[in-house]
């Protein structure tokens, strides 16, 4: 659920997981004007950093990048971050999408480390999101936040 236990439990079951894997790829028929990539950064330890992007068609959200690195330091993490960036500036129908990076904020300057990385690389058109009063980069989340976003998540992941 994205909050730090001891169990070593996953989030969500790997048949669901696997299943998303499985489905026929969606064929894009036309330009993708915006393409949002979360940022869940780990705090070190078993966790993992993660990214998962989508764009909107026809009212559904279509995920289309899921990537998960172990990493300690952003140079374990900055590799995989670029390249997933890069796979849709490589793709026909998303090469000209504004990126809306969303990084969770509640792990001291992670998303402020993350927008200068992204600012020093070849990833093009892009903003962070902003959150609260003082337009610091990132998305705070709270217990019952993340609780929230995991029910909604496996309940779509549960009904395929």
């Amino acid at each position: 659920m994205g909050i730090m236990h001891e169990s070593g439990e996953s989030a969500f079951a790997k048949t669901m997981i696997n299943r998303v894997f499985a489905h026929p790829k969606i064929q894009v028929d036309s330009n993708v004007n915006h393409v949002f990539i979360s940022i869940d950064p780990n705090g070190g330890g078993d966790s993992r950093f993660a990214i998962c992007s989508c764009f909107y068609r026809r009212g559904k959200m279509i995920i289309c990048g899921l990537d998960a690195v172990k990493s300690k330091n952003p140079t374990e993490y900055e590799p995989v971050l670029f390249d997933h960036i890069m796979a849709f500036k490589k793709n026909s129908f998303t090469k000209d999408a504004r990126v809306i990076i969303m990084v969770e904020n509640n792990l001291g300057f992670e998303s402020y480390h993350i927008e200068r990385f992204i600012n020093r690389t070849k990833a093009g058109r892009f903003c962070c999101f902003l959150t609260d009063k003082d337009q610091k980069v990132g998305l705070r989340t709270t217990n019952p936040i993340k609780e929230s976003m995991w029910v909604k998540f496996k309940t779509f992941l549960e009904e395929d």
